[in-house]
């Protein structure tokens, strides 16, 4: 899954981006069709749920939403637009659509709960979310038929820059390359690295260059170390030779770049967050 940063929303067809994936997940669960208790259940429990609805919502401006299918002959409450359910009160849904956020209330839409009861009929089922063999009519429940189709993602993790340093590598933001350090030093002199190496503006030190990479560390002085799983702010140049007494008070000797460093922030975060935590959190009322 891209950010929306990298993949915008701009309302007509075009061809697919290339974007850094911010997330990824293993599967999903389908709740059974037409349960509202299965939705407020995953809601309350998983985070945010993949829903299915008849989206004729082109005039909403704001409020609690109703009316949006009809049992009247001849009218289809098509179930062709996928968005996501974030939350739930005993009047509405609250659901975030995908039309920006000068759309509706700040990008998000309230569907209100008083046809959760109530069988709407799609006649166009293979506008939506049918598969083949298509049937020739589906009959969501809720409004905008909310409640037929939803789903939630399992396994979902944050993903990491790829490819990964390696634990004798580490990522230069400057570079943005996975560096392999040498023991030779090129702080007063550029010249001192041999023809297939460079000298790292970051650490003053002859570095092997890598794989790309994409450095977590906020500040452009400080590199990401995957042994100390930290940002460290080198004092360039001077090697500590392994041994942090050789740094000033409050520096260790950084066993990567055998440079002394002061430790900033975790820049190895856990490879797993909850779905809540990961989802943009939806507008308060």
């Amino acid at each position: 899954m891209a950010l929306n940063k990298d993949f915008p929303y701009t309302a007509q067809d075009t061809a697919c981006l290339k974007y850094t994936k911010a997330v990824t997940c293993e599967g999903f669960v389908k709740n059974p069709k037409n349960s509202m208790d299965a939705l407020e259940t995953t809601l309350a429990t998983q985070g945010p749920v993949a829903i299915t609805v008849s989206a004729n919502w082109a005039t909403y401006g704001g409020g609690i939403f109703s009316d949006g299918c009809s049992n009247i002959p001849g009218y289809s409450c098509t179930l062709d637009h996928a968005v996501v359910a974030v939350g739930y009160t005993k009047d509405y849904w609250l659901v975030r659509n995908s039309w920006g956020d000068s759309w509706g209330e700040k990008g998000y839409i309230r569907l209100t709960r008083k046809y959760d009861n109530t069988t709407f009929t799609d006649t166009n089922p293979t506008e939506g979310d049918a598969c083949k063999p298509y049937p020739a009519k589906q009959y969501p429940m809720g409004e905008s038929g909310i409640l037929f189709d939803t789903s939630y993602p399992t396994g979902v993790k944050r993903a990491s820059a790829e490819p990964v340093c390696k634990s004798s590598e580490f990522c230069c933001p400057d570079a943005k390359h996975c560096l392999t350090p040498t023991h030779v030093s090129c702080l007063n002199n550029a010249n001192a690295c041999s023809s297939d190496q460079v000298c790292c503006p970051l650490t003053k030190v002859c570095v092997d260059v890598g794989p790309a990479c994409t450095s977590p560390c906020a500040d452009q002085g400080s590199y990401c170390c995957p042994d100390a799983k930290h940002c460290l702010t080198p004092v360039p140049g001077i090697f500590c030779n392994g041994d942090a007494k050789n740094c000033k008070s409050g520096q260790v000797c950084c066993p990567v770049t055998d440079l002394c460093v002061d430790v900033g922030a975790a820049c190895v975060p856990s490879s797993t967050r909850s779905f809540q935590d990961i989802m943009l959190t939806p507008p308060r009322k």
